[in-house]
């Protein structure tokens, strides 16, 4: 505000002076106010304390992780020793129902055991196995014994006879003499019904005598013998075609 004993050209020049800009000048401290070099030095050696510091302190923090991730693999390895086990049942690459095997820990958690092939041995699963073992022998002891009775049936006629037709000047036969003939002859013989599978019947391509074998189960074979003749001869005893 203006006092009222100003005139208006005093005021026009207090306004022009109030909006001319304010000129700033840079202090220049004195060459004497300037860091001295001791003070430099301090700085730098204080800057190098810090870098020595960290770099002490990653080592020490490297030489932790270090130690914790090899107790962290040596607390591990003992879940890749090996582990007994025993089979439930016959596997090719390991062995037979019963056998106690050792295999890796992480085979038979993701392979065996969810494929029931093998469990972890213990007497629980002894004891179960040993039961199941006794009752497949008393099975297999009881078809044998069948098998052995089937047997002397089947080799009692002692021989079986079958007619065929020659080429003409000579003993060979036309065809030949077929694993189902001679099944289907034994059991007209003896009323027991063999499977085709189980006879195996040499070649052959002549008149003569020859031997058949019949597997009637594990062990056990009997053992005949087959005639061919010529057709219209006189048929032997124990069946013909």
């Amino acid at each position: 505000k203006w006092s009222p004993c100003c005139s208006l050209q005093e005021r026009v020049v207090e306004t022009e002076a109030a909006m001319e800009p304010t000129l700033f000048v840079p202090v220049v401290p004195h060459p004497r106010m300037r860091p001295s070099r001791q003070s430099r030095l301090s700085g730098a050696a204080l800057v190098a304390l810090f870098a020595a510091v960290a770099v002490a302190t990653l080592g020490s923090v490297s030489e932790s992780l270090s130690f914790a991730q090899s107790k962290f693999k040596r607390a591990r390895l003992p879940k890749k020793q090996k582990i007994d086990i025993v089979l439930l049942k016959d596997y090719e690459f390991l062995g037979r129902t019963g056998e106690v095997y050792k295999v890796k820990r992480g085979y038979f958690r993701n392979f065996l055991y969810p494929m029931g092939i093998a469990q972890k041995q213990d007497d629980t699963v002894m004891r179960k196995l040993k039961r199941q073992e006794k009752v497949k022998t008393e099975q297999i002891q009881k078809l044998a014994a069948e098998a052995m009775e089937i047997k002397a049936r089947i080799e009692k006629p002692g021989k079986y006879t079958f007619e065929k037709k020659l080429r003409p000047g000579s003993s060979k036969i036309y065809g030949s003499l077929s694993p189902t003939e001679v099944a289907e002859a034994i059991t007209v013989a003896t009323g027991y019904p063999v499977r085709i599978t189980a006879v195996s019947v040499p070649k052959v391509a002549e008149t003569g005598a020859y031997s058949v074998t019949v597997e009637l189960a594990e062990g056990v074979t009997a053992y005949v013998q087959v005639e061919v003749v010529p057709e219209g001869g006189e048929a032997a005893e124990g069946g013909g075609e």
